[in-house]
């Protein structure tokens, strides 16, 4: 990692308190994974990541009720909430690690950054979000159901934002593509 590691891992630590060493070396992995590769890539990369995560900390039942905009019990309540901050802070921490400029410039570069945890990269992403089109962030995100379902598992309202994750998981599950499919490489490229 670069220099910065020691600020992050510190920022990992106070964020994760209780799996500070363990999120930090899983932070030090994704952005090892990340640092070279374009948005696109990057973004696949993430996907499994969001994904993988979340089929090892999650049951099927929550999966299933995430997935279906179901209400959450207590616990299965709890269990989704830790999920989306381990994976947001992780995220975060690769993310600050890369050190890049707070501009979004491809609609994998947005939809990542909305989900840090960071302010200037939310915010950036947030106004970003607002000019997109709709049925191409559908597209883009039917094709990162890792993406998608970290969205739902994130987003407990009814927002522009959680239902077109829900369509897009259900398409790329379905293995559907929008009219902004395929490779993706449409308006955000």
């Amino acid at each position: 990692m670069t220099q910065n590691h020691h600020s992050t891992d510190a920022w990992l630590s106070a964020e994760l308190t209780a799996d500070g060493p363990a999120a930090a070396e899983e932070a030090r992995q994704l952005f090892t994974r990340l640092e070279y590769l374009t948005w696109p890539d990057r973004a696949r990369q993430l996907d499994r990541f969001f994904w993988t995560r979340a089929n090892e900390q999650l049951g099927q039942e929550e999966i299933t009720m995430v997935i279906n905009r179901q209400v959450l019990g207590q616990a299965q309540a709890k269990a989704v909430a830790a999920y989306v901050h381990h994976v947001k802070c992780v995220l975060t921490a690769a993310l600050m690690e890369l050190d890049e400029r707070a501009v979004v410039e491809s609609a994998w570069q947005g939809l990542t950054w909305l989900l840090s945890r960071r302010a200037h990269e939310h915010e950036a992403a947030s106004t970003w979000l607002r000019s997109v089109d709709p049925g191409a962030l559908r597209g883009h995100l039917s094709a990162l159901p890792g993406f998608a379902f970290l969205i739902l598992a994130a987003t407990q309202d009814d927002s522009v934002e959680s239902f077109l994750a829900r369509d897009a998981f259900w398409d790329a599950m379905l293995g559907q593509t929008r009219e902004h499919g395929g490779d993706h490489a449409g308006r955000f490229a």
